[in-house]
């Protein structure tokens, strides 16, 4: 599978490049090679796509990514499998339960230092 549509990229905490994918991946990305060193497909709790924009590696490891559709920031494993939800302040849901506009939500995303964990 090509890498095509990056939205966000961060390494973690052993300088392995991810990137997210508008269309639900996150990449593995090597440093001498054209290809990804893994693919792994995203979707959210409920089984829905993740329309991914930004990407941080939490001190644990987990992935946090945001969705912007929902919007959310879900937690997932290293190997892919969604593990929570991240709560979104009312104010920052979809309107009319929010101020924010279908899908052009949570854009990017940064971990204070230390990380969230």
């Amino acid at each position: 599978m090509p890498v095509a549509e990056l939205s966000g990229l961060t390494r973690d905490a052993n300088g392995q490049l991810l990137a997210v994918a508008d269309d639900s991946y996150l990449f593995s990305l090597g440093s001498r090679t054209k290809e990804p060193v893994s693919v792994l497909p995203l979707t959210g709790a409920a089984g829905q796509k993740v329309d991914s924009e930004a990407v941080v590696v939490d001190r644990d490891g987990t992935r946090l990514i945001t969705d912007e559709t929902q919007p959310s920031i879900l937690r997932f494993t290293r190997s892919g499998h969604v593990l929570d939800c991240l709560p979104v302040p009312d104010a920052l849901k979809v309107a009319s339960a929010g101020r924010a506009t279908h899908n052009l939500t949570f854009e990017g995303l940064t971990l204070l230092p230390g990380g969230a964990g």
